[in-house]
């Protein structure tokens, strides 16, 4: 760390509150003596953390300080202009404890071209926006390599800023497993070899945005400290030590206060410091008071927020495996060489007849994903003949024989891969003549992996070879262009996005880009994308929540709960001058409790030293102060009370469908609580769940409406019996004459139908080749849908189709069976109509562990990523909810609908919500 000397400080007190504060300069390596600077003007020291109007994701919340003092003889300060950024360092003390510092900006120094006495102003910043100028690389210009946690390439970025300033890392996001005594930064690393194959030249700033806009986290400087926190951590209760002792020097670690009064390391020794700080202060208490110029803006809500990821999918299996590396290769030396650098050439030599040649291979996850196997094949038959005449050519063209195949070693058994792409469990090879003049195209479709194991490509050697010290004969093989790609269709993306619609009656839209963060939950992702977080062995971080909560979800799903947090209601925000002598900064919340009554957090501020005031940006906290409060003996709140009984309802976003006794479709928001009449339905009508819209079906059509109240189809009914409208396709029970001679018999079958309104399969005598046959009554009894995926509980069983593992319109059968709830993570079945429901956790798309079993008969079901919720009892009206982590199961009360038949339970942007025959409720369980 640099040595820096005093040379100049100046002092002042506040005209009103008496604060004192005091600027230091030091130089680097300086040992003289120190010069008493005076100041000047109305506004001496002024600190600005810019800028207004940022987002709550916005990573870097860099500062500036202006220092305005009086020059008494010609150019006394020109000395501080330099051309290195590092030599001068400006610190400003607040009641003796430190409250920022940065570096002297050369091109921001400015004084007057007059005689003395005049102003000088002295011009720093904090250095972040400075990071992205520098390379990351290692010292020696190399690429850094290995796995790296964000802690360790935060703490490189933070090195160069030459604050010297400890980090209050009160990071509350937690990926599950993790050890929540510990900072999270420190549990989780990003590989570097993917890093760079993302990013070309990458900087410490895209370094340091990487490390936190995952998690929607800031990092700025305040109170002698770098905070490391997300906005909407200014919810919780919990603060750093140095929002409470400001400046204070404490110990290494993730310092917080759980009840406001003790304050714990994560070792848990005990702290000692002064709590004078509130966690929310009042705007017009003694201590700060907003002045009458400030304005009043209103922010509207949003209507949509999009998230996109940088990323970048790697390229063939092949690659990853390394197969033209002729170290991961096992074989006699002289067998295996390189002609080209993706050309392996394989000798011939009759002494190693039979010998099989393994490669390394790397690890693979089991996968239902197809996937394409290519490769170049070429031989050559070599003849050597020594003579008087010297060297005879060979004079015929050859075949030549050549084996080799994939062996995947799983935990229970080995397989091989065959060439029509199966697998086998017996020692099989692939055998192929090739002739010496043509080679071979060589293609096969894979059959995804059976088992989770080591995969190995592998060659036998059957060619021909000797040489004696007359004359030698050997056959060659040459294996290039070998590519494995998965055949993942429409489930990937090189850079995935993620969508959420929030209200259609705003038309604001919130874009949030992010350079990395989690992915589709599918098999073998690690061996198809770049970057994402992974834990210290490798293995990725899929589901995180907040220290000691139970909102498990992706990182993408907490940035989007983020959003929501603060744009789904229309906010208010002010800007105006704060006069206190207290201290503020960015972890400052202040409620309004005589207008408003609202929260605000502090979004930008500039300070004003001499005249105790902030220029500050106050953004709204929604509902920070107003609480969901339950009747008592009751666990739940009345929202609405409808004048229709509910006969039938599905969720649409953040809205709820709801077909009314009278005849009239209905639309209940959950975020404003209004409800909406859509239009008056036929008799027969039916609704069915899809894609951000749900589907109208009765005697003459079928319409897919969106969240809007769009028609985005409509279709005979005849064409397309119950449906549901998925990635842009509509899925549902087409059905086909397959009588003869005049006579009408009907099969049905599942179908997709594009925007042509045709069917994707080709009709054939043989449907069942190509397509799920329901047979002649198919009975759909309902449609249940996830992101990817779609049941339908028919007659017979439930089938379910999944757009990532399925042909066309191919589906897993479960016999006997109602499946009421489905994602990627868990999948809740009912055993016939009044069995027990099992809840499923999905290991893969194909695989699944019954994690509980409930004997009550269930008669509708929602789950998060944590808890499954279901309704069960004479008619249908009690309700409990199991906590999949601690495995705990609580009675929901709602005391106000007691007896009431359950219509639909739904899990919205956290909250459940409880939809009975008349009324809804909002269930509020105990903290």
């Amino acid at each position: 760390m640099a040595s820096f000397g005093l040379k100049y400080f100046a002092e002042l007190r506040s005209r009103y509150k008496g604060v004192f504060w005091r600027v230091e300069i030091a130089e680097r390596d300086y040992s003289g003596l120190a010069e008493e600077m005076e100041f000047s003007g109305n506004d001496p020291v002024c600190i600005t953390w810019e800028n207004r109007g940022d987002e709550f994701f916005v990573p870097v919340k860099a500062s500036e300080a202006t220092v305005t003092v009086m020059c008494r003889e010609n150019f006394r300060y020109i000395g501080l202009f330099t051309s290195d950024p590092r030599r001068y360092r400006v610190s400003v003390y607040r009641n003796t404890v430190l409250y920022w510092r940065g570096f002297v900006v050369a091109d921001l120094y400015s004084e007057s071209f007059t005689a003395p006495p005049y102003e000088v102003s002295i011009k720093a910043v904090d250095g972040f926006n400075l990071l992205s100028n520098v390379p990351f690389l290692n010292s020696d210009n190399t690429k850094v390599s290995g796995l790296m946690s964000l802690w360790q390439l935060l703490s490189d970025c933070i090195s160069l800023l030459e604050l010297n300033l400890g980090v209050a890392d009160w990071m509350d996001l937690y990926a599950e497993g993790m050890d929540e005594r510990i900072s999270p930064l420190r549990q989780v690393y990003v590989d570097m070899e993917r890093f760079y194959f993302v990013y070309d030249n990458p900087t410490y700033r895209d370094v340091l945005e990487l490390c936190l806009r995952p998690f929607s986290a800031q990092i700025f400087q305040s109170g002698g400290s770098l905070h490391l926190r997300r906005a909407v951590s200014l919810y919780r209760d919990s603060r750093p030590l140095s929002f409470y002792d400001v400046g204070a020097e404490f110990p290494m670690g993730w310092l917080v206060t759980s009840d406001g009064r003790t304050i714990v390391s994560h070792a848990g020794e005990p702290l000692v410091t002064t709590m004078s700080r509130e966690r929310v202060d009042s705007m017009w208490g003694e201590d700060i008071n907003v002045l009458g110029g400030a304005t009043l803006e209103i922010v509207p809500a949003i209507r949509r927020v999009d998230v996109r990821v940088r990323n970048k999918l790697l390229g063939s299996l092949v690659d990853q495996m390394g197969i033209y590396d002729l170290e991961l290769w096992s074989a006699p030396e002289g067998l295996l060489s390189l002609s080209q650098p993706d050309s392996l050439s394989l000798k011939g030599n009759s002494d190693y007849s039979g010998t099989i040649l393994w490669h390394d291979g790397c690890h693979v996850d089991k996968s239902a994903c197809r996937l394409i196997f290519k490769m170049n094949i070429t031989t050559s038959y070599h003849y050597r003949y020594v003579s008087g005449s010297g060297t005879r050519p060979p004079d015929t063209e050859k075949t030549i024989i050549v084996e080799y195949s994939f062996r995947l070693t799983g935990s229970g058994a080995t397989y091989y891969l065959d060439e029509d792409g199966s697998w086998q469990t017996e020692q099989i090879t692939i055998s192929e003549g090739v002739k010496t003049s043509e080679g071979s195209e060589r293609s096969i479709e894979m059959e995804g992996f059976p088992a989770s194991g080591q995969l190995q490509f592998f060659i036998v050697q059957c060619l021909s070879g000797y040489s004696t010290a007359r004359n030698s004969q050997w056959q060659s093989a040459n294996f290039s262009q070998m590519s494995i790609t998965l055949d993942t269709e429409e489930a990937v993306e090189s850079d995935p996005s993620y969508g959420l619609a929030v209200n259609a009656t705003n038309n604001t839209d919130m874009e949030i880009s992010i350079p990395i963060s989690d992915i589709p939950n599918i098999p073998n992702d690690r061996l198809l994308y770049s970057l994402y977080l992974v834990t210290q062995d490798g293995q990725p971080t899929r589901m995180w929540h907040t220290k000691g909560g139970t909102d498990y979800n992706p990182l993408v799903s907490h940035l989007m709960a983020c959003a929501l947090k603060y744009k789904q209601l229309p906010a208010r925000r002010i800007a105006g001058e704060m006069f206190t002598g207290t201290h503020v900064d960015m972890n400052t919340v202040v409620q309004d409790d005589r207008y408003l009554h609202a929260g605000f957090y502090v979004n930008s501020v500039e300070l004003n030293a001499l005249e105790d005031s902030y220029d500050a940006e106050l953004v709204e906290m929604p509902l920070l102060l107003r609480s969901e409060t339950p009747p008592e003996g009751d666990d739940c709140i009345l929202l609405k009370e409808f004048p229709f009984t509910v006969e039938q309802a599905v969720r649409c976003v953040n809205r709820i469908a709801m077909l009314g006794s009278d005849g009239v479709l209905y639309m209940y928001d959950t975020i404003t609580g209004g409800l909406y009449r859509v239009m008056e339905c036929a008799d027969g009508t039916v609704l069915y769940p899809a894609d951000d819209s749900y589907v109208v079906s009765d005697a003459v059509s079928l319409q897919v409406i969106d969240y809007r109240g769009y028609t985005l189809k409509r279709m005979e009914r005849d064409y397309l019996t119950p449906a549901t409208f998925m990635g842009e396709s509509v899925y549902g029970i087409a059905r086909f004459n397959v009588g003869r001679n005049g006579a009408v018999s009907w099969s049905y079958y599942l179908g997709k139908l594009g925007g042509t309104n045709r069917m994707t399969f080709v009709r054939t005598t043989n449907y069942e080749s190509n397509v799920t046959s329901f047979g002649d009554n198919p009975q759909v009894s309902s449609i249940v849908k996830s992101y990817s995926s779609l049941v339908i509980n028919a007659a017979a069983g439930a089938y379910l189709h999944d757009m990532r593992i399925h042909d066309g319109t191919l589906t897993t059968f479960f016999a006997d069976s109602v499946i009421l709830s489905l994602s990627d993570y868990f999948m809740c079945l009912k055993e016939g109509a009044y069995g027990p429901l099992k809840i499923y956790r999905r290991d893969t798309l194909s695989e699944q562990t019954l994690v509980r079993s409930v004997a009550q008969s269930v008669t509708v079901c929602d789950h998060t990523l944590s808890e499954v919720a279901y309704a069960y009892g004479t008619a249908g009206a009690n309700v409990r909810v199991w906590d999949y982590r601690s495995n705990t199961e609580r009675m929901v009360i709602n005391a106000q609908g007691a007896g009431r038949r359950v219509k639909g339970l739904f899990f919205i942007n956290g909250s459940l919500y409880i939809l009975r025959d008349r009324k809804i409720f909002k269930y509020i369980p105990e903290n």
